[in-house]
C-alpha cells in the first residue's frame, strides 16, 4: 500500500519532530494492517456492513478493482454450514454449485452438463433456487439477489437435460420480456460486469434448433463488451462469433480472452475452466 506521506530526519531535527516521524510510522504500519484485514473480509466472503456479495460491493469494471479470493469449493461448503442467515446460506450454496460444477460454462463443442454435474444440480439446485425466491419477495430489484437466482435456476434447469429445458416453459426466465434476465440487463446492465448477458449469451448458445440462435447471442456480445472485457466476456463473444461462422473475430476474440483479467468473484471461482476453455477453442479454429 502507497505510504500516506513520509517525513525525513534531517541533522537539524528537534525532538517533537523525530516523535511525530515516529507516530506517522505507527499509523501507517496501522492503516497497512487494517486495509489488509478489510481485503481479507471482502475476498473471504466476510465482507464490510451492506455488502451483499464480492460483485455487489463491486458492480464493474468502472469500480475499484474487487479483491478477488481463489476459494475452494470445500471452502465455500463449510462457509455454506456455518452460515447464520438465509441470504449467506443462500449465497455460499450457489457459489458452491458454481465452483463445483464451473458455472455450466458452456464449450465451444457442446455443453457443460456432464452427468457428474448434472446429479450435483439435481440433488442442490431445487434447494438455493428456493432460498432465492424467498428473498426476493422482500428484495424484487437486488441485482445480487436476481443474479445469483437466475444462475442457480439455470443449475436447476440443465439438471433435466438442456434440450429439454429449452423447450419447456424454463426458457421464460431467459427471454421473456420483463422475465428476471431481460431485468436484470435493463435495469442493471452493468452488474457483475454484464453477468445478465451471459446468461441471454449462454442460453442462445446452448439451446438447441429452432431455440438456437448464434446470431441474436452476437448482437448480445457486442453489447456485453462495451461494458467490460474481462475473460469470461471475450470467452462468451469468441463462443458467439464462432458458432456464427465468423472465425476471424472468434479467433481475435479468444487471443484477447487469453490475457484478459478476471474482475468479479462469480468469474475467478471458474477462471480455471475459462482458461482451459479458450485454449480448446483456439486449438479448434481452423
Amino acid at each position: 500500500m502507497p505510504l500516506l506521506f513520509r517525513l525525513r530526519r534531517r541533522k537539524d531535527d528537534t525532538p517533537d519532530a523525530a516523535a511525530t516521524a515516529a507516530r506517522v510510522q505507527e499509523l501507517e504500519t496501522a492503516v497497512e494492517e487494517l486495509t489488509a484485514r478489510v481485503v481479507t473480509l471482502e475476498a473471504r466472503g466476510g465482507f464490510l456492513p451492506g455488502a451483499k456479495d464480492a460483485t455487489a460491493i463491486h458492480g464493474g469494471s468502472k469500480n475499484s478493482a474487487p479483491a478477488l479470493y481463489n476459494r475452494t469449493a470445500d471452502e465455500v461448503w463449510t462457509e455454506y454450514e456455518e452460515a447464520t442467515n438465509q441470504r449467506e446460506r443462500a449465497e455460499r450454496l450457489c457459489a458452491w454449485l458454481r465452483i463445483k460444477t464451473e458455472g455450466n460454462t458452456v464449450r465451444h463443442d457442446g455443453t457443460g452438463d456432464s452427468d457428474e454435474f448434472r446429479a450435483l444440480w439435481q440433488r442442490y439446485s431445487g434447494e438455493a433456487v428456493s432460498l432465492f425466491r424467498e428473498l426476493l419477495k422482500e428484495s424484487p430489484d437486488d441485482p445480487a439477489l436476481i443474479s445469483d437466482f437466475v444462475e442457480c435456476f439455470s443449475y436447476q434447469s440443465s439438471g433435466k437435460g438442456i434440450a429439454k429445458a429449452a423447450l419447456t416453459g424454463d426458457a421464460a426466465v431467459f427471454v421473456r420480456r420483463g422475465g428476471p434476465v431481460d431485468k436484470l440487463r435493463r435495469q442493471h446492465a452493468e452488474y457483475g460486469d454484464g453477468i445478465a448477458y451471459i446468461f441471454s449469451i449462454a442460453f442462445y448458445l446452448a439451446a438447441p434448433w429452432p431455440v438456437r440462435n448464434p446470431g441474436k447471442a452476437q448482437v448480445l456480445a457486442s453489447e456485453m463488451l462495451k461494458i467490460s472485457e474481462c475473460r469470461r466476456n471475450l470467452y462468451y463473444a469468441g463462443l458467439a462469433a464462432q458458432a456464427d461462422g465468423d472465425v476471424k473475430a472468434a479467433r481475435c476474440l479468444y487471443e484477447r480472452a487469453l490475457n484478459a483479467p478476471a474482475t468479479t468473484q462469480s468469474e475467478m471461482d471458474i477462471t480455471g475452466a475459462l482458461k482451459r476453455e479458450v485454449r480448446r477453442a483456439l486449438g479448434s479454429l481452423p
